[in-house]
Protein backbone atom coordinates (compact mmCIF):
# COMPACT_ATOMS: atom_id res chain seq x y z
CA UNK A 1 0.00 0.00 0.00
CA UNK A 2 1.80 3.04 -1.11
CA UNK A 3 0.10 5.27 1.98
CA UNK A 4 1.58 2.75 4.44
CA UNK A 5 5.50 2.97 2.54
CA UNK A 6 5.28 6.90 2.67
CA UNK A 7 4.43 6.75 6.35
CA UNK A 8 7.19 4.54 6.91
CA UNK A 9 9.96 6.18 5.25
CA UNK A 10 8.69 9.45 7.71
CA UNK A 11 9.02 7.05 10.51
CA UNK A 12 4.93 6.32 11.20
CA UNK A 13 3.85 3.18 11.92
CA UNK A 14 0.48 2.57 10.53
CA UNK A 15 -1.55 0.17 12.90
CA UNK A 16 -5.36 0.49 11.83
CA UNK A 17 -7.47 2.13 9.35
CA UNK A 18 -10.88 3.85 10.08
CA UNK A 19 -14.04 5.12 8.39
CA UNK A 20 -16.71 4.33 6.46
CA UNK A 21 -15.59 4.18 2.89
CA UNK A 22 -17.03 1.33 0.93
CA UNK A 23 -14.08 -1.43 0.28
CA UNK A 24 -11.82 -0.03 3.21
CA UNK A 25 -12.66 -2.59 6.22
CA UNK A 26 -11.42 -5.41 3.11
CA UNK A 27 -7.64 -3.24 2.30
CA UNK A 28 -7.22 -3.41 6.23
CA UNK A 29 -7.98 -7.25 6.54
CA UNK A 30 -5.51 -7.39 3.37
CA UNK A 31 -2.88 -5.59 4.69
CA UNK A 32 -2.37 -7.15 8.21
CA UNK A 33 -4.55 -3.77 9.83
CA UNK A 34 -7.48 -3.48 12.46
CA UNK A 35 -10.64 -1.31 11.62
CA UNK A 36 -12.32 0.79 12.95
CA UNK A 37 -15.94 2.02 11.37
CA UNK A 38 -16.84 5.52 12.35
CA UNK A 39 -20.35 4.74 11.71
CA UNK A 40 -20.56 2.25 14.61
CA UNK A 41 -18.66 5.11 16.55
CA UNK A 42 -21.46 7.35 16.51
CA UNK A 43 -24.02 8.10 19.30
CA UNK A 44 -27.55 8.28 19.02
CA UNK A 45 -27.82 12.13 18.95
CA UNK A 46 -25.29 12.19 16.21
CA UNK A 47 -26.81 9.50 14.05
CA UNK A 48 -29.90 11.35 14.62
CA UNK A 49 -28.46 15.17 13.49
CA UNK A 50 -26.82 13.49 10.29
CA UNK A 51 -30.53 11.91 9.32
CA UNK A 52 -31.80 15.94 10.40
CA UNK A 53 -28.93 17.12 7.86
CA UNK A 54 -29.91 14.92 5.48
CA UNK A 55 -33.56 15.49 5.52
CA UNK A 56 -32.88 19.34 4.84
CA UNK A 57 -30.83 18.85 2.00
CA UNK A 58 -33.21 16.72 0.77
CA UNK A 59 -36.50 19.54 1.40
CA UNK A 60 -34.15 22.51 -0.26
CA UNK A 61 -33.24 20.73 -3.17
CA UNK A 62 -37.92 19.99 -4.00
CA UNK A 63 -37.89 23.71 -3.00
CA UNK A 64 -35.03 25.16 -5.71
CA UNK A 65 -36.83 22.45 -8.13
CA UNK A 66 -40.29 23.94 -7.72
CA UNK A 67 -38.69 27.56 -8.49
CA UNK A 68 -38.94 28.04 -4.37
CA UNK A 69 -37.37 29.95 -1.73
CA UNK A 70 -34.47 27.80 0.13
CA UNK A 71 -36.08 28.83 3.30
CA UNK A 72 -39.51 28.88 4.00
CA UNK A 73 -41.07 31.96 4.48
CA UNK A 74 -43.24 32.62 7.53
CA UNK A 75 -46.23 35.28 7.28
CA UNK A 76 -46.74 37.77 9.88
CA UNK A 77 -50.47 37.51 10.76
CA UNK A 78 -49.84 41.03 13.12
CA UNK A 79 -48.27 43.65 12.29
CA UNK A 80 -46.91 45.79 15.10
CA UNK A 81 -47.84 49.38 13.58
CA UNK A 82 -44.92 51.85 13.97
CA UNK A 83 -45.42 54.36 16.98
CA UNK A 84 -46.32 57.90 14.97
CA UNK A 85 -43.64 61.02 14.87
CA UNK A 86 -44.78 63.97 16.23
CA UNK A 87 -42.27 67.16 15.74
CA UNK A 88 -41.55 68.98 19.03
CA UNK A 89 -40.91 72.68 18.94
CA UNK A 90 -37.95 73.21 21.32
CA UNK A 91 -38.01 75.54 23.87
CA UNK A 92 -36.15 78.75 22.94
CA UNK A 93 -32.72 79.08 24.88
CA UNK A 94 -31.06 82.10 26.92
CA UNK A 95 -27.91 83.25 25.60
CA UNK A 96 -25.58 84.99 28.66
CA UNK A 97 -23.04 87.28 27.79
CA UNK A 98 -20.71 88.59 30.52
CA UNK A 99 -19.09 91.82 29.23
CA UNK A 100 -19.25 94.75 28.03
CA UNK A 101 -20.22 94.92 24.17
CA UNK A 102 -18.18 97.74 22.07
CA UNK A 103 -19.54 99.75 19.21
CA UNK A 104 -20.03 97.54 15.66
CA UNK A 105 -20.31 94.42 18.20
CA UNK A 106 -23.50 92.53 17.92
CA UNK A 107 -25.33 89.72 19.36
CA UNK A 108 -28.08 87.68 17.59
CA UNK A 109 -29.80 84.72 19.20
CA UNK A 110 -32.96 82.68 18.63
CA UNK A 111 -34.30 83.04 22.56
CA UNK A 112 -33.50 85.52 25.13
CA UNK A 113 -30.21 87.15 25.22
CA UNK A 114 -29.04 88.37 28.73
CA UNK A 115 -25.89 90.89 29.09
CA UNK A 116 -23.57 91.24 32.42
CA UNK A 117 -22.23 94.61 31.30
CA UNK A 118 -22.67 97.77 28.91
CA UNK A 119 -24.00 97.95 25.31
CA UNK A 120 -22.08 100.84 24.05
CA UNK A 121 -23.60 103.07 21.26
CA UNK A 122 -23.25 101.06 17.83
CA UNK A 123 -23.44 97.70 19.48
CA UNK A 124 -26.85 95.80 18.35
CA UNK A 125 -28.58 93.20 20.29
CA UNK A 126 -31.07 91.16 18.45
CA UNK A 127 -33.37 88.22 20.29
CA UNK A 128 -36.68 86.45 19.17
CA UNK A 129 -37.47 86.83 22.82
CA UNK A 130 -36.30 89.28 25.65
CA UNK A 131 -33.25 91.61 26.12
CA UNK A 132 -32.09 91.91 29.15
CA UNK A 133 -28.45 94.19 30.02
CA UNK A 134 -27.62 94.39 33.81
CA UNK A 135 -25.64 97.76 32.68
CA UNK A 136 -26.38 100.44 30.16
CA UNK A 137 -27.76 99.77 27.02
CA UNK A 138 -26.75 102.81 25.08
CA UNK A 139 -27.03 100.96 21.30
CA UNK A 140 -29.70 99.29 19.45
CA UNK A 141 -31.74 96.41 21.29
CA UNK A 142 -34.43 94.42 19.05
CA UNK A 143 -36.91 92.23 21.13
CA UNK A 144 -39.37 89.59 19.41
CA UNK A 145 -37.41 89.68 16.06
CA UNK A 146 -39.79 86.97 14.67
CA UNK A 147 -42.81 88.98 15.77
CA UNK A 148 -43.69 88.28 19.39
CA UNK A 149 -45.20 91.22 20.62
CA UNK A 150 -44.81 90.16 24.04
CA UNK A 151 -41.23 90.22 23.94
CA UNK A 152 -39.59 93.01 26.32
CA UNK A 153 -36.19 95.21 26.66
CA UNK A 154 -34.71 95.56 29.79
CA UNK A 155 -31.90 97.17 31.30
CA UNK A 156 -30.50 98.99 34.40
CA UNK A 157 -29.79 102.36 32.20
CA UNK A 158 -31.72 102.49 29.27
CA UNK A 159 -30.22 105.42 26.83
CA UNK A 160 -30.60 103.14 23.87
CA UNK A 161 -30.22 104.89 20.19
CA UNK A 162 -32.95 102.71 18.76
CA UNK A 163 -35.52 100.29 20.40
CA UNK A 164 -37.00 97.70 18.69
CA UNK A 165 -40.16 95.19 19.66
CA UNK A 166 -41.63 92.50 17.08
CA UNK A 167 -42.45 95.18 14.17
CA UNK A 168 -42.55 98.44 16.46
CA UNK A 169 -39.51 100.63 16.59
CA UNK A 170 -38.92 103.91 18.92
CA UNK A 171 -36.45 105.98 16.48
CA UNK A 172 -33.20 108.13 17.60
CA UNK A 173 -35.42 110.90 18.16
CA UNK A 174 -38.17 109.26 20.02
CA UNK A 175 -35.53 107.49 22.37
CA UNK A 176 -34.79 111.61 23.46
CA UNK A 177 -36.02 111.97 27.03
CA UNK A 178 -34.42 112.60 29.98
CA UNK A 179 -32.20 109.55 32.01
CA UNK A 180 -33.49 107.31 34.26
CA UNK A 181 -31.70 106.25 37.49
CA UNK A 182 -34.00 103.57 37.88
CA UNK A 183 -33.81 99.96 35.96
CA UNK A 184 -36.19 100.40 32.93
CA UNK A 185 -38.45 97.84 30.62
CA UNK A 186 -39.10 98.93 27.18
CA UNK A 187 -42.85 97.29 25.68
CA UNK A 188 -45.32 97.21 23.30
CA UNK A 189 -48.57 98.76 23.94
CA UNK A 190 -51.43 100.16 21.67
CA UNK A 191 -49.45 100.05 18.51
CA UNK A 192 -45.73 101.83 19.84
CA UNK A 193 -43.05 101.30 22.73
CA UNK A 194 -43.03 102.79 26.52
CA UNK A 195 -40.67 102.54 28.64
CA UNK A 196 -42.01 101.69 32.61
CA UNK A 197 -40.17 101.64 35.64
CA UNK A 198 -39.43 98.22 36.62
CA UNK A 199 -41.01 98.69 39.87
CA UNK A 200 -44.12 99.60 38.05
CA UNK A 201 -44.08 96.84 35.45
CA UNK A 202 -47.24 96.00 36.47
CA UNK A 203 -49.45 98.98 35.70
CA UNK A 204 -48.95 101.96 32.93
CA UNK A 205 -49.44 104.81 35.56
CA UNK A 206 -47.34 107.72 35.87
CA UNK A 207 -43.86 105.72 35.36
CA UNK A 208 -44.45 105.45 31.89
CA UNK A 209 -43.03 107.11 28.98
CA UNK A 210 -43.30 106.72 25.09
CA UNK A 211 -40.40 106.06 23.44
Amino acid sequence: MRLRGILADAGIQLRSLAGTTQGLESLASSEGLSFESHASALSDSARSLVADFAGARNDIAQRRKRGETSVRRVKMEHRVRAPELHLVDASPTTLYHAATLRGGQTLHHSGNIVVVGDVNPGAELVATGDVLVFGRLAGIAHAGAKGDENARIYALELAATQLRIATFIAADEGMKRPPSTVPEVALARNGQIVVVELAALGGLGSGASSA
